[in-house]
């Protein structure tokens, strides 16, 4: 059995787009892209990561066609966006948030089911109108069945996170993630967020 996870970060998966192309709204964006089928947009990792997944998922509940570009890394995705290589963009939202904030990317819609503190002003694609497309990133820590649990505490406190229980809360207000756990043995070890 594993046990975990310690969730270490929450994230949206986040549409960019380079402001040559003048796109403020989803709705702009799937004019545009049905005036230009086939628009080629990047993503930070390889066919089946969380961004490929939101972008396609977005492109076919929009019914538009969107040409995959894959890179090895947000960086090299950040750098060709803001030089305007390529004008879409699908990426985590911390490596956005410095580069919307200095007006060089602007940012359309954020995958989670409420706008992210941390991206206020940037809407959900629920707001957009596709209320279906929701997708949480999070970042966690696991380890295996039988670790001591002087050893399991160690992520726990390092995270900020306190109580031992049952489903996964985040650190904000208690809201639960996830209503199951990862759970390969019968018996169920996951930790909750100092919370409330």
């Amino acid at each position: 059995m594993i046990c975990g996870p310690v969730v270490l970060s929450r994230q949206p998966v986040v549409l960019a787009t380079h402001p040559s192309l003048g796109i403020k709204t989803l709705a702009e964006l799937i004019t545009f892209a049905k005036r230009r089928p086939g628009q080629s947009y990047a993503n930070d990792a390889a066919t089946g990561s969380q961004q490929h997944i939101v972008a396609e998922w977005f492109a076919r509940l929009a019914e538009i066609k969107l040409e995959q570009v894959p890179y090895r890394g947000g960086g090299p995705v950040i750098n060709d966006l803001i030089g305007g290589h390529v004008k879409i963009g699908w990426l985590g939202s911390s490596s956005l948030i410095p580069h919307f904030k200095a007006g060089t990317l602007r940012l359309l819609a954020q995958s989670t089911a409420v706008r992210s503190s941390n991206l206020p002003d940037v809407p959900t694609y629920g707001e957009g109108g596709f209320k279906a497309l929701v997708l949480d990133q999070w970042l966690g820590v696991f380890t295996p069945a039988g670790t001591p649990s002087a050893i399991v505490a160690r992520p726990t406190r390092w995270a900020g996170q306190s109580r031992l229980g049952c489903g996964i809360a985040a650190a904000d207000g208690g809201k639960d993630i996830f209503t199951d756990c990862l759970n390969l043995s019968g018996r169920s070890c996951v930790y909750r967020t100092g919370g409330p």
